[in-house]
């Protein structure tokens, strides 16, 4: 079972990746696992790298824009959207801001 859960998980990459490579806005989850059913979830990073993707989808932003606002080559904002490399929240929230949106913490 635990290898099955991480390979579903990189299909869940996968899937992140291909929506940033079509600069598609990734869905949310719109309805809970029912209970015989197992759910694969993003981690948080990957989850606000994907608030990052979509941000950039809905603001129409392209990634060599964000590269100018940050001050950083092109290469550098490709490895923020990668959602298999590890990047800092101070990063990713300082790209999400390029894009003129805010990342608001909360905890509940």
């Amino acid at each position: 079972m635990e290898e099955a859960l991480k390979e579903m998980h990189s299909l869940l990459l996968d899937c992140v990746s291909d929506y940033i490579d079509e600069g598609k806005i990734f869905p949310a989850v719109t309805k809970p696992a029912k209970k015989n059913e197992v759910s694969v979830e993003l981690t948080p990073s990957e989850t606000v790298k994907v608030l990052f993707l979509n941000s950039m989808v809905e603001t129409k932003t392209k990634p060599i824009q964000i590269a100018r606002r940050l001050g950083i080559a092109k290469q550098e904002v490709t490895r923020i959207l990668n959602p298999r490399q590890k990047t800092k929240i101070d990063t990713l929230e300082k790209a999400i801001e390029a894009t003129g949106k805010k990342l608001i913490y909360s905890i509940a």
